[in-house]
C-alpha cells in the first residue's frame, strides 16, 4: 500500500514504530531431534521464524483507541477523499455490524464502532479491507449514507460471512496470495508478479485511469484464490432490491465484465440457472472433499496419539519446551529419542498419515478455489439482476446504489513511481 498510494498518510501497525513483532525468515542449523519433536507436538510450525521491527515508516500502534481516534480525526479534517485500508485478521459476529477487525492486543473494533468513528466526517471515505468477514463493513456505508454527509463506501476481500486469504502471516512474501497484494498492484496497473495488465482488462470504462472499483474487479475476475471479494454497492443492492418483479437493465460495465470473464474461465453459461447449478455442484464437491479431509485428519490424530503415548511414557516432559528442566531432559534422552524416531513403526505410520492429510488439504484447496470463483460469478450475476429490479421499483434506492458506485470509482492518488509501472 505504501509503495502504491501517494501521501500524505498515516500508518498504524502492530505495536508501533520500532517494535520487533513482524515475522521474518531466519535460516540457521537444524537439530533433527528437536525438529522431529516440534513436528510431532507442534505440526506445521516454522522453525525459521524470527522477529524484526517494521522496515516502513510507522506512525503508531494499531491498537483500538489509536485506530478509532485516527479514523475520526482523518475523516473530519483534510481535503478530498479519505482512503482507509484495514488489514490483519477479521472475526465474524452474530450480525454484519458485530464483525470485528482485530487490533493489536486482540480487542478489535466492530463495523458499528467504525461507523460511529466516521459519523462526523466532512469528506468522502473509501474503506478497503483484506480481512476475513470484511464485508461486514458494508454496514458502515448503509448506516451512514442517508445522513446528508459525504458518502462512505468500501471494497472488501470477502462478504460478511466468509473468510479471506488476506491475513496470511507467512513471512515468505512470494507464497502470499491475499486480496491486498493483488488489489494494490492492480491499482498501479500491474499484476502481483510485476507484469503489466493490458488496459482492456482493467480500464473497463476506457478513460485511461484505473479506479479502485476497476482494481477490485480485476481481482474478482482474474485472481484464482479462495476470496469472494465484494463491494458496499453490491451489498446494498442485494439487500435493498425486491426479491422479484419488473426489471430495468442498466449499463454496469464492471459487473458485466466480471460475469463474462468468470463465465468464460469457468466454462459456465451466464444464465442465472446455469450459474446456480454450477455453484451447487461445486458446493457438493467441496463438502465431500472437506469430509474426506476431516476423516484423514482424524486418522492423523489417532496416529499422533499412539506415538505421543509411546514417546512420553519413556521420556516424560519432551512435549513441553517451557519446562525448567526441558533442556536437561532432552540432553539425557537425545540418543534414545533419535533411535526411536529412526526405528518406530508407529512413527512411520504417523508420518504417512501426515502426508495423506497434506494431500487431502491440497485437494480441498483446489476445489475451494473453483467454488469461490463460482461464488464470485453468482454474486456478480445476482448484483446485475438486483440493480435491474431496484431500477424498476425504487428510484431512491437506485440513487443510493449509484452514489456508492461513484464513491467506489473515485480515483486515488498514486505515487509517481507506481503510476509509471
Amino acid at each position: 500500500m505504501q509503495s502504491v498510494l501517494a501521501g500524505p498518510g498515516r500508518i498504524l501497525l502492530a505495536a508501533g514504530p520500532g517494535a520487533a513483532v513482524l515475522a521474518a525468515r531466519h535460516d540457521g542449523p537444524t537439530d533433527p531431534v528437536r525438529a522431529a519433536l516440534r513436528d510431532l507436538f507442534v505440526p506445521d510450525s516454522d522453525p525459521s521464524i524470527a522477529f524484526r521491527a517494521p522496515r516502513i515508516a510507522v506512525d503508531g500502534p494499531a491498537d483500538r483507541p489509536t485506530l478509532l481516534a485516527a479514523l475520526a480525526g482523518a475523516a473530519s479534517g483534510g481535503d478530498g477523499s479519505l482512503t482507509v485500508f484495514l488489514g490483519g485478521h477479521g472475526e465474524q459476529g452474530a450480525t454484519p455490524g458485530d464483525n470485528r477487525i482485530v487490533t493489536w492486543g486482540g480487542e478489535g473494533v466492530t463495523a458499528e464502532e467504525i461507523a460511529d468513528a466516521l459519523a462526523q466526517r466532512t469528506r468522502p471515505v473509501l474503506l478497503i479491507s483484506s480481512a476475513c468477514f470484511s464485508g461486514g463493513l458494508a454496514l458502515v456505508a448503509r448506516t451512514l449514507e442517508p445522513t446528508g454527509r459525504p458518502p462512505v463506501c468500501g471494497l472488501f476481500a470477502a462478504p460478511w460471512d466468509r473468510e479471506a486469504t488476506g491475513c496470511d502471516p507467512n513471512p515468505d512474501r512470494a507464497a502470499q496470495d491475499g486480496f491486498a497484494l493483488h488489489f494494490f498492484s492492480a491499482l498501479a496497473g500491474r499484476r502481483a508478479d510485476g507484469t503489466t495488465i493490458p488496459a482492456q482488462v482493467i480500464d473497463l470504462d476506457g478513460d485511461g485511469r484505473i479506479t479502485p472499483l476497476e482494481a477490485h474487479a480485476f481481482v474478482r475476475a482474474e485472481v484464482e484464490n479462495t476470496d469472494v471479494p465484494t463491494t458496499s454497492s453490491a451489498a446494498y443492492a442485494l439487500d435493498a432490491a425486491p426479491a422479484s418483479g419488473p426489471a430495468r437493465r442498466l449499463r454496469l460495465p464492471v459487473e458485466a465484465h466480471v460475469v463474462q470473464t468468470l463465465a468464460q474461465r469457468l466454462g459456465v453459461a451466464e444464465d442465472p440457472r446455469a450459474i446456480q447449478a454450477a455453484v451447487e455442484t461445486a458446493q457438493r464437491r467441496f463438502d465431500a472433499a472437506q469430509a474426506d479431509a476431516e476423516q484423514v485428519r482424524l486418522d492423523e490424530d489417532a496416529a499422533f496419539r499412539t506415538v505421543a503415548a509411546e514417546l512420553l511414557s519413556r521420556w516424560p516432559g519432551l512435549d513441553d519446551p517451557w519446562r525448567d528442566d526441558f533442556e536437561a531432559r532432552l540432553r539425557a534422552a537425545r540418543p534414545a529419542v533419535a533411535a526411536y524416531f529412526e526405528a518406530s513403526a508407529a512413527y512411520r505410520r504417523y508420518r504417512a498419515a501426515r502426508e495423506r492429510s497434506h494431500a487431502a488439504l491440497a485437494h480441498l484447496s483446489e476445489i475451494a478455489r473453483r467454488e469461490a470463483m463460482l461464488a464470485r460469478l453468482a454474486r456478480a450475476r445476482a448484483t446485475l439482476d438486483a440493480v435491474a429490479r431496484l431500477a424498476a421499483a425504487d428510484p431512491e434506492g437506485l440513487a443510493r446504489f449509484e452514489a456508492l458506485r461513484r464513491c467506489e470509482t473515485t480515483p486515488v492518488a498514486l505515487r509517481a513511481e507506481a503510476a509509471d509501472l
